[in-house]
C-alpha cells in the first residue's frame, strides 16, 4: 500500500514538474529578454551584411579624386569643401541597387549565426548557450534608404574633422515560430575623413552637372 501511494506520489509530482517547466518554456519563449536578444542578433547581423555590401561593392566604384576638392588659404587653412553632385547621386545609385540585390538574395551561410539558443529561453544566466538553435529569419520589409550625409565634429584643439560618409536605412522583419517584429537598421559608412585645421570651413557648395563651380568668399 505504502508504494502504491509513493508511485503516486512521485507520478504527480512529476507531472506538476513537466507542466511548470511547460509554463516556464512557454513564459521565457515570449519574454523580453528574448525579443531583446532576437532584435540585438539581427541587427549585428544586417549591419554587418549591409558594411561588407558597401565595402565590397561600393566603394571600389568610387572616384575620390573626383568626389570632392578643397580652397586653402594663404595660410593654408581649407576656407571651402566642395562636393560633386554628380559623383553623390552615382553612389547613392549604386549603394541603394547592391544592397536591394543583396537583402533579397540572402544565402544560409550569411545566417548562419543567426540564431537563437534554447536555453536562452529558459535562463539568460545557467543555459545561456546550451541546447540546439531555433533559426531567426530576416527579410526586408520597403525600401532601401541612402543618403550620402556630410558631417564636422571637433578634434583636439582647433582642429575639426570632416566625414563625408554613406548612411544607409533599411526596415527588416526579424521572424521565429509564433513571434514576428521589425527593426529599424542605420549603417553609417565612411567614404572620406579628413583633418581640417585651424577655423571650420565656412561654406559647403555641391557642383553641378559633376563639375566643380567655384564661389566667391564674403
Amino acid at each position: 500500500m505504502k508504494v502504491k501511494k509513493f508511485v503516486l506520489f512521485l507520478k504527480i509530482t512529476i507531472y506538476i514538474l513537466i507542466i511548470l517547466l511547460v509554463i516556464n518554456f512557454v513564459s521565457g519563449y515570449f519574454s523580453s529578454r528574448v525579443k531583446l536578444y532576437i532584435k540585438q542578433k539581427a541587427t549585428t547581423t544586417s549591419s554587418l551584411i549591409i558594411a561588407n555590401t558597401i565595402n565590397e561593392e561600393v566603394l571600389p566604384s568610387i572616384d575620390l579624386n573626383n568626389l570632392i576638392n578643397t580652397v586653402s588659404s594663404d595660410n593654408e587653412n581649407i576656407d571651402s569643401i566642395y562636393i560633386n553632385t554628380y559623383q553623390v547621386n552615382k553612389i547613392l545609385s549604386v549603394t541603394t541597387q547592391s544592397i536591394s540585390n543583396k537583402l533579397n538574395n540572402l544565402n544560409d551561410e550569411e545566417l548562419n549565426n543567426l540564431a537563437l539558443p534554447l536555453g536562452l529561453i529558459i535562463s539568460d544566466v545557467l543555459f545561456y548557450d546550451l541546447g540546439p538553435n531555433i533559426n531567426i529569419k530576416i527579410y526586408p520589409v520597403g525600401s532601401v534608404k541612402c543618403d550620402v550625409r556630410s558631417v564636422i565634429e571637433e578634434y583636439g584643439i582647433n582642429n575639426s574633422v570632416f566625414r563625408l560618409e554613406i548612411e544607409v536605412r533599411v526596415a527588416f522583419a526579424v521572424v521565429i515560430p509564433l513571434q514576428r517584429d521589425e527593426i529599424e537598421v542605420v549603417s553609417s559608412i565612411p567614404i572620406v575623413v579628413q583633418i581640417i585645421q585651424g577655423e571650420v570651413p565656412r561654406y559647403y557648395f555641391n557642383s553641378r552637372e559633376g563639375k566643380f563651380i567655384p564661389m566667391p568668399l564674403d
